[in-house]
């Protein structure tokens, strides 16, 4: 029963409480906390029915946390936590211990986790069936709160819920979680359960791009699992995506790999003395009709010009239709394919791992791979056809592989639906959509990641005018109930331009959850954690997954209070509304031509008043927080997250610079040295998305952005 990691726990409560984790009605460092009388509460989902009986009075708390026996790594972190929420919040140091050390009747005080062996005997029941995965029960008992959940997650995230609807923390952002201090809490009746309106979720934000503790913890937080932050046992549950030895998206060309060498070392597909795939061998990549492997440079094709690969390149793709025969199976009279090598390396990855989603994924690229056998293919099954009757035949070799093997699990293989393959493969027919040909009808163990990433995210997704949404998922839910779906609510060519896309959000994963979509992914500013916008987005879109009608304005209002505190928190509200009434007084203005993608960056639509009066609020916040009672720690914390904000308005200053200040080459110089300086100081390294973004080829290039 591993009762020794109890006491464990237990003496670092001690020692926390001995540390001051007595209640205290002013903010403590790191922790954006004013009173808990003026904190918001629009999280609250269900308050629960108050009775007489207290949880914490006067910093103290009968209760224990009971766990089941034996528990997991999980339930007994879950415990720790909840214990480390009575002790912070409300100065309470309260013991964990199993369902064999005690005994329940209704005057038993008692939060338990999981299935604990009284169930039962308390009349406690319920349908983990209608959690949807990571969905748990709040219920009660006389003195007793049960929570109950179909897995690890469930498990963990009641807890968040616990503290949040109990105590009112909020779980902020990487850097903030706010901790109301709390001398009484009386107890409350529940019988509910909460439900993901998802299966899986996930804002793809800086502290979930990337396994670190303080990314797990944050994904923890959110209540998002990933294929990009790998979540420990002890953390809830990982999605189950692939993450090892290939890349979690686009790794054809890992599965395939041109530069794959024998076990002494020798490339086997390539001439070692030019670099160049060997002729026989070329088929398999992508290539052209005299054979000529095809590279991707700049994202652009290339061909070689004479012996050896175009400088600064890489292998366009793989040939998609390599080895698949007209029926749609493998080609075995073929001695080397480009399905046979994914066949064969799928099979190895697997064997390694334990995952269940792995994907097979096109390489990021704006067009589809040449060669003449898949563009003959295409003008009959279209790209996406293509590729489906590819991944079907992986599909096919893979499960009978597991199935023999004794694999004993799931493997769900997932393709993309991205770029030049995003359309599904149908026709219409009476009305209905049916496949274009049967070989293009996916497996059922298939799953496809629909990624509309030519889509307007300043406009609904359902909006008329987004032409490239028009029947996508329809047609998509008329060959699968598996989709997945890839968003963008952000600008990535310009992390600090301020970009106005939440008042979408929940109409957008209204519109995804009707056409059957279990997995939404939003792609937020994820090279960057400076990049404040992202993690208000987040915080709002954390919400939405769960409850599609949580109000969008509240949640944002609450971020900006808990995180920017009492004292500058009104002036940071002034600085969003005011983007916000101007953003809308532009769309109204000039329709399409402003919220064109990337139009809405020209210096013509921010006068340069407008932008240096949101720089002033700034400086206004700034001052108000030197002025305020907090602790010296606490005036640098939230100065600093007043600054980083700050760069939003600097940045649409210095990006434009030419426009308002022509022929100020002085000028713009020095006032891209304080931008870059600021912007160091916070740890910042991209102004926007991919290597050719970074602050230091802005600073290269003149304080400018590259053409």
């Amino acid at each position: 029963m591993k009762k020794h990691r109890f006491a464990e726990t237990l003496s670092l409560l001690a020692l926390l409480a001995s540390c001051g984790g007595k209640p205290s009605s002013s903010p403590t460092p790191g922790s954006s906390r004013p009173s808990s009388s003026s904190s918001p509460s629009p999280t609250i989902i269900d308050p629960g029915t108050e009775t007489d009986h207290f949880l914490v009075k006067d910093g103290a708390s009968d209760y224990q946390i009971v766990l089941p026996s034996p528990y997991s790594r999980n339930e007994e972190n879950a415990a720790a936590e909840l214990a480390s929420f009575f002790l912070r919040s409300a100065g309470a140091a309260i013991a964990i211990t199993t369902d064999e050390e005690v005994s329940w009747d209704l005057q038993s005080s008692f939060i338990c986790l999981g299935d604990v062996s009284f169930l039962e005997k308390a009349g406690v029941s319920c349908d983990k069936s209608a959690l949807n995965g990571d969905g748990f029960y709040f219920i009660s008992k006389g003195n007793t709160l049960f929570i109950l959940a179909d897995n690890a997650n469930g498990i963990l995230y009641g807890v968040y819920q616990f503290a949040e609807e109990y105590f009112g923390i909020r779980f902020l952002s990487y850097d903030a979680t706010y901790l109301p201090r709390v001398n009484e809490v009386k107890f409350r009746s529940y019988n509910r359960n909460y439900v993901p309106v998802f299966r899986h979720r996930n804002y793809l934000t800086a502290s979930v791009w990337g396994t670190s503790a303080e990314n797990i913890d944050y994904c923890a937080h959110m209540r998002y699992a990933t294929q990009y932050c790998a979540m420990p046992d002890y953390k809830g549950e990982d999605l189950g995506w692939c993450q090892q030895y290939v890349a979690s998206d686009h790794n054809s060309l890992q599965y395939v790999n041109p530069d794959a060498v024998d076990g002494a070392g020798k490339p086997l597909y390539k001439d070692p003395a030019t670099g160049l795939i060997k002729e026989e061998y070329r088929h398999i990549w992508a290539h052209n009709s005299s054979n000529d492997t095809a590279y991707c440079v700049d994202n652009l094709l290339s061909y070689p010009s004479g012996s050896t690969p175009p400088a600064n390149s890489q292998v366009y793709e793989i040939c998609w239709s390599d080895g698949i025969k007209e029926d749609g199976s493998v080609d075995e009279t073929m001695e080397a394919s480009a399905i046979k090598i994914a066949i064969q390396s799928m099979k190895e990855v697997i064997a390694k791992t334990d995952s269940t989603y792995y994907m097979f994924g096109q390489q990021d690229r704006y067009f589809a791979e040449p060669s003449p056998e898949t563009q003959e293919a295409a003008g009959k099954y279209t790209m996406t056809g293509v590729m489906i009757r590819f991944m079907n035949a992986l599909d096919d070799a893979i499960q009978s592989w597991a199935k023999e093997s004794g694999l004993g699990r799931e493997i769900r293989l997932v393709m993309f639906a991205y770029q030049y393959d995003l359309e599904a493969p149908v026709k219409e027919e009476q009305g209905k959509y049916v496949p274009l040909d049967p070989t293009v009808k996916p497996n059922e163990d298939l799953y496809f990641l629909v990624c509309p990433i030519a889509a307007n995210s300043k406009l609904p997704l359902s909006d008329p005018q987004q032409t490239v949404m028009e029947g996508l998922f329809e047609k998509w839910g008329s060959l699968t109930r598996h989709i997945f779906s890839w968003t963008y609510p952000t600008y990535f060519p310009e992390y600090f331009f301020y970009y106005n896309c939440i008042g979408t959000t929940a109409e957008d994963l209204r519109y995804l959850s009707e056409n059957g979509v279990v997995y939404p992914m939003l792609q937020g500013t994820f090279t960057e954690k400076t990049s404040l916008q992202q993690y208000i987005h987040s915080y709002v879109a954390s919400h939405l997954f769960w409850d599609l009608n949580a109000d969008v304005d509240a949640l944002r209002r609450e971020f900006v209070n808990l995180y920017f505190g009492e004292a500058a928190a009104p002036l940071m509200q002034e600085v969003i509304d005011r983007f916000d009434d101007h953003d809308a007084m532009l769309a109204s203005s000039y329709g399409p031509s402003y919220y064109h993608y990337g139009a809405f960056t020209k210096a013509e639509y921010w006068p340069i008043g407008f932008l240096l009066d949101q720089v002033e609020l700034f400086e206004k916040a700034e001052k108000a927080i030197l002025a305020s009672p907090y602790s010296e720690s606490e005036k640098a914390s939230f100065a600093e997250r007043v600054g980083k904000f700050k760069l939003v308005p600097e940045w649409m200053v210095l990006r434009n610079y030419d426009d308002y200040y022509p022929n100020d080459d002085y000028g713009r110089a020095a006032y891209g040295e304080s931008f870059v300086a600021e912007f160091s100081s916070y740890g910042g390294t991209y102004y926007g998305e991919g290597a050719s973004r970074s602050i230091a080829s802005f600073v290269a290039n003149g304080y400018r952005i590259a053409s």
